[in-house]
């Protein structure tokens, strides 16, 4: 999930101070939004995916500081 190293990465640095582009907060919000789909699609309910999705991100910002 290489994916989710990329989100929390830009997060990551929108948490440091804006220093993520535009560009790079649009394809973060892209690729959640994907993420956000296939679970979804795989039959999990959205507050599920939600919070899955925000353990995972919790967990990759933590990584990174």
């Amino acid at each position: 999930m290489a994916e989710n190293q990329d989100i929390g990465k830009v997060l990551s640095m929108w948490q440091a101070g804006g220093k993520a582009s535009p560009l790079q907060m649009a394809m973060a919000a892209k690729m959640l939004k994907e993420l956000i789909d296939s679970f979804t699609e795989a039959g999990i309910h959205k507050e599920d995916t939600l919070y899955l999705i925000g353990v995972m991100l919790s967990a990759g910002l933590n990584k990174q500081s």
